[in-house]
């Protein structure tokens, strides 16, 4: 019974307003009004306005919605270039603080300008070239360590052999002495060591380091460390597994190691 008295309410309500409406309307086209005329003009203009105004509210709560979710979103983004841009600077800064080099070597700063998926880690490309002094066979190193070398070397730019598709003249430190070996391969996230003929321990976490021998690489670079060791049946051949001290997903900035000719 409520339910049908409320629904006759609600009827009665939006009749009164046709009515409100269509008297409005006749008022309006006619250029002389009666006094009552006038009355229910003005009291279907207030009732218009009244019912008007929820739906300016919901309009302006849009808008407002719309102009803080897209502060939100231009929030988001500026924060996500800001936390990029710390990152570089942070690269950056670490990379000047390299201190690999001889005195005879001269370092050229570099950025990656060119990396192929097909061929993401067998090398990249530098915006740096001969016009910059780059030369073929120079080293090149991040914050970190070794990435590899150039082999090939235009006016503007440089291409670069990443270590994990190199071999290369390698040396562990154990305490005061070198073990020497060649860096053969990369598998499995990792580099390998062999050639190496003599029995000193070696043991899990010893440094890697370049050698300096041969090329135009010096000695001393990072290479990475050492994670394990296995022997064949015999005890002659030793295999060294060694951890990448480079993170070869995120290379950016450079330091190209030339030898210094004048």
């Amino acid at each position: 019974m409520k339910k049908e008295l409320k629904k006759y309410k609600y009827l009665i309500v939006v009749l009164l307003i046709l009515l409100c409406l269509t008297l409005l309307s006749i008022t309006l086209r006619r250029k002389e009004t009666t006094s009552l005329e006038g009355n229910i003009k003005d009291m279907g203009l207030t009732i218009i306005k009244i019912l008007y105004e929820p739906i300016k509210n919901i309009k302006n709560k849009t808008k407002e919605y719309e102009k803080l979710k897209n502060i939100e979103i231009e929030y988001n983004l500026n924060k996500t270039i800001i936390e990029e841009q710390k990152k570089t600077i942070e690269n950056l800064k670490q990379l000047t603080q390299i201190n690999y080099t001889l005195e005879d070597y001269k370092e050229i700063n570099a950025s990656v300008i060119k990396r192929n998926l097909d061929t993401f880690y067998m090398n990249i490309t530098l915006d740096k070239g001969e016009l910059n002094g780059v030369e073929k066979d120079s080293a090149v190193v991040n914050k970190d360590g070794m990435i590899g070398i150039v082999t090939n070397v235009t006016s503007n730019t440089s291409t670069v052999k990443l270590l994990t598709n190199l071999k290369l003249s390698v040396k562990i430190i154990s305490g005061e002495k070198e073990i020497y070996g060649i860096l053969n391969k990369y598998e499995d996230n990792l580099y390998v060591i062999e050639g190496i003929s003599e029995n000193t321990l070696v043991e899990n976490g010893m440094e890697v380091l370049t050698t300096g021998l041969g090329n135009n690489i010096p000695a001393g670079i990072k290479i990475g460390t050492v994670l394990k060791e296995e022997k064949d049946h015999f005890d002659l051949n030793r295999t060294i597994y060694v951890k990448p001290i480079v993170n070869f997903n995120d290379i950016n900035y450079v330091k190209i190691l030339s030898k210094n000719i004048w």
